[in-house]
């Protein structure tokens, strides 16, 4: 995940904040402009990072737990090193 781009990871952190599964227009209010990609979405889909509820095209969830906390762990890799 740290090869990713910087707006990648960012969409990354925020969606792994909103729990195991989340709406896309929770996200998209919880995100500023431009702070991820409007691929975002399609992006973690395509990578297996996430995937849609039930058919449902605004519901997504995480394909596994640990894809999870490796998103959550990027938020402290991020505060670590700004100490």
């Amino acid at each position: 995940m740290k090869s990713l781009s910087k707006k990648m990871r960012t969409g990354l952190k925020l969606a792994a904040c909103l729990g195991s599964n989340f709406d896309a227009c929770v996200l998209e209010k919880a995100t500023k402009d431009n702070e991820i990609d409007d691929t975002f979405l399609d992006n973690s889909l395509d990578y297996g990072f996430l995937q849609k509820v039930d058919g449902n095209k605004k519901k997504y969830a995480w394909s596994h737990d640990q894809i999870q906390q490796a998103a959550v762990s990027l938020q402290y890799i991020i505060i670590f090193c700004s100490w």
